[in-house]
């Protein structure tokens, strides 16, 4: 099970190898490709761990359901939750992620990633998982410029130390600016 900077170092990598790589090459055209691709170099970046992606797994509660885009499992918990933005040509919208992500911190101990939709053999049967305390609550977007400062946002702020914010900014005729720098 990687530790929360492990995984936010593993997140990272896995973002700048998506926007460095995949993103010029016009392989990314809507939300669903930058899930593809972020996966891909998710699943490079964890090497030996072992992790389990979920692509929008839903989640109910009595105000109705809310379906990440991505979440991370290790064998136990829930440790990763991101929620992506693909907008290369617009400035980005955020807020209903960041409610969502809130919401994840607010529920913690009530919510449970299950597959409900599954129909086949039951050879390996749907675990529970639940939100770990140190989760890394994820927003990640491609938008265009300037930058905006997603990590000062009230919704954002409330989330604390778990709040890993993502940017490919986007502007005409040049490579996006990639933010955090590095890990």
């Amino acid at each position: 099970m990687p530790n929360q900077q492990r995984l936010r170092n593993q997140i990272i990598k896995a973002w700048h190898a998506t926007i460095s790589k995949a993103y010029p090459e016009r392989l990314i055209n809507s939300e669903r490709g930058l899930q593809v691709h972020l996966c891909r170099h998710l699943f490079d970046a964890f090497e030996s761990d072992d992790c389990r992606i979920f692509i929008e797994p839903c989640f109910r509660d009595a105000q109705g359901s809310r379906s990440p885009d991505m979440v991370i499992c290790d064998s136990q918990n829930i440790i990763g939750i991101i929620e992506l933005k693909y907008m290369p040509r617009k400035p980005p919208k955020y807020k209903k992620d960041l409610r969502t992500l809130n919401w994840f911190v607010e529920s913690a101990d009530t919510v449970v990633l299950s597959n409900h939709r599954y129909f086949g053999i039951d050879t390996f049967p749907m675990q529970n998982y639940k939100v770990a305390d140190d989760a890394v609550l994820c927003w990640g977007g491609v938008y265009c410029g300037p930058r905006v400062k997603i990590e000062e946002h009230e919704l954002a702020r409330s989330l604390g130390s778990r709040f890993l914010c993502l940017h490919a900014v986007t502007s005409a005729e040049q490579a996006p600016e990639i933010f955090p720098a590095s890990c």
